[in-house]
């Protein structure tokens, strides 16, 4: 079984490079080496194959909270967002909405029931929790989402303050395209941009499929789209530093018609890497808009647009 699943990888990646699919430029031996775990990461992803709800129902491929605009963050309001530190002043809607409606370009539609204002806010804020930032003089401190036994300090200007929120749509890349999705606008005066989350019950939200993990691939930590360039996505990586320091780290970036694996490439390492590293922020364009193509790290791992994930200190 698994030489039968090596072999798919391995037809797969020549027919995506026949068909005109690519990397981020420059030959050589780490542009070979990503395509490669690039074509097994796509490969593991199609031998999941895809649930009903991929064709048929709501399956974001954006985090169900996102900011339609450049908020025009601090270093502050930058850690408060990613770690969901809010507060409350003001009064939210009382009213319940019932159901909405979620309508794509070519004319479909679909009718799912919607959160109240106040269960959209608790789902953005994470609580006592939310007020603490990771001791990053601690070995293995995660942030506070994180593993378990992750040390944090407490941070009380780390947060943003709601101070009313309307209903209204919002564009969401899904598995169906990009939609219009009912959503509750958030007002955060610290913000040039309200701050939105997804209205629609999370018990109707499809869920992406989970494909087994491929070997020697990189994850990517973070995931999040260019304002005004549907073609560019800025990913952050995990890259050798210090002892194992590089002299070229390079976004890499493989499409096919219905996914995207995006990573790096590292040449001129000076030492063996002990696993530690520095995180870093590259962008990668692409041949066209994200659309409803799933992005990838190579370890197969679906990444949604607006994701972060815990960085190992």
């Amino acid at each position: 079984m698994r030489s039968r699943l090596i072999a798919v990888a391995a037809g797969l990646a020549l027919i995506l490079t026949a068909c005109g699919q690519r990397t981020a430029r420059g030959p050589g031996p780490a542009n070979d080496d990503f395509r490669q775990r690039a074509g097994r990461a796509i490969a593991a992803w199609e031998a999941v194959g895809k649930p009903k709800a991929w064709t048929s129902g709501f399956v974001p491929l954006e985090e169900l909270t996102l900011l339609p605009r450049d908020p025009g963050f601090t270093d502050t309001t930058r850690l408060a967002y990613r770690i969901g530190a809010y507060r409350l002043s003001g009064r939210l809607p009382e009213n319940a909405p019932g159901r909405g409606t979620i309508r794509w370009p070519d004319g479909r539609t679909l009718s799912l029931p919607l959160s109240s204002a106040r269960e959209a806010y608790a789902a953005l804020d994470r609580g006592p929790m939310s007020r603490t930032v990771p001791d990053r003089s601690s070995p293995g401190t995660m942030p506070p989402d994180g593993a378990t036994g992750a040390s944090a300090v407490p941070c009380p200007e780390c947060d943003l303050t709601v101070t009313g929120a309307r209903l209204g749509p919002v564009s969401l890349h899904t598995s169906r395209g990009v939609a219009q999705v009912p959503a509750w606008w958030f007002t955060v005066p610290k913000l040039k941009s309200p701050v939105v989350r997804v209205a629609v019950r999370p018990e109707t939200v499809g869920a992406l499929p989970t494909p087994s993990t491929a070997p020697g691939g990189d994850p990517v930590y973070g995931l999040d789209a260019v304002p005004g360039d549907p073609r560019r996505l800025r990913v952050t990586v995990l890259t050798p530093d210090g002892e194992c320091g590089a002299r070229s780290v390079r976004s890499r970036v493989y499409e096919s018609p219905h996914a995207i694996v995006v990573g790096s490439a590292v040449t001129g390492r000076t030492g063996d890497c002990p696993g530690f590293g520095a995180a870093r922020t590259l962008d990668v364009t692409l041949t066209g808009p994200v659309g409803g193509r799933v992005v990838l790290d190579t370890t197969g791992r679906p990444i949604r647009l607006g994701e972060h994930r815990p960085i190992p200190a």
